[in-house]
Order: C-alpha cells, then structure tokens, then sequence
C-alpha cells in the first residue's frame, strides 16, 4: 500500500487508519500472528494502532496487550495474570522522559550506573525471561 511507504504522512495515517485497515484486511493475504505487549507510562493506542497498520503490510496480524495508564513498571516486575495470559513474542516499553522512574544525570558515571541498575532490574524480572 502506498501509504504506507517511505515517507509516509504521519498525519494522514492516523486520520485515516480505520480505512488503511479495513483496505489491508480486504485484501486476502495470509498473515502470521504475533502477540505483542505494550507496556506504557502514557498513552499507548495511537502506536498500538500505527503499528498494526504497518505490521499487517508486512503480512503480520499483531494482536495487542496494552497495559494501564504508567503500569509497565508493575506489569513487567510483578504478577500480572492478564498478561501472563496472554503470553507475548514482543514486549514493548514505551516510556518517556515524564514517566521514566529517575531523571537523567550530567555525570557520565552517574548515567552508567543507572544504566546498569535499570537493565538489571529488567535482565531479573521474571515477566520479560532472558533478555
């Protein structure tokens, strides 16, 4: 689909992906499905949405967990049953300065520490496996 080349109107997209969609799923491919996670600290349903258009140009059929309103951080580091459940192939983070848990820092020794101890936390949570 044309749209959906690069460069695509952003804009154009959201207005109009309802349609894309309805147009993509019309047209008879046989598509792979991919159970994906979106773990967010705001809202996620503008790139759920995006994302599906796109995957589904590429013959993918995503299916979507979304989490709450800033709950990936108890999502991926504590039981949720809904999305154990689900059990995805993908998980997203999507954070952003707002809700990311600390601010950044100056010191470059200070970032690398932090670094380390954010990976850490996700290489241990039980919810995300081996990463």
């Amino acid at each position: 689909m044309k749209e959906l080349e690069y460069p695509f109107d952003s804009s154009f997209l959201l207005k109009n992906r309802r349609k894309i969609r309805r147009a993509l799923l019309a047209d008879g491919t046989l598509r792979m499905e991919k159970r994906i996670a979106i773990l967010g600290g705001s809202t996620t349903n503008d790139i759920a949405s995006m994302l599906e258009l796109f995957l589904l140009q590429e013959g993918i059929a995503p299916v979507f967990y979304q989490s709450e309103y800033a709950q990936y951080w108890q999502d991926a580091m504590f039981d949720n049953p809904e999305l154990l459940e689900f059990h995805p192939d993908l998980i997203f983070i999507h954070t952003t300065y707002v809700t990311s848990p600390k601010r950044p820092c100056r010191s470059p020794q200070r970032r690398k520490r932090r670094r380390l101890r954010w990976n850490g936390r996700w290489r241990t949570s039980p919810r995300c496996g081996n990463i």
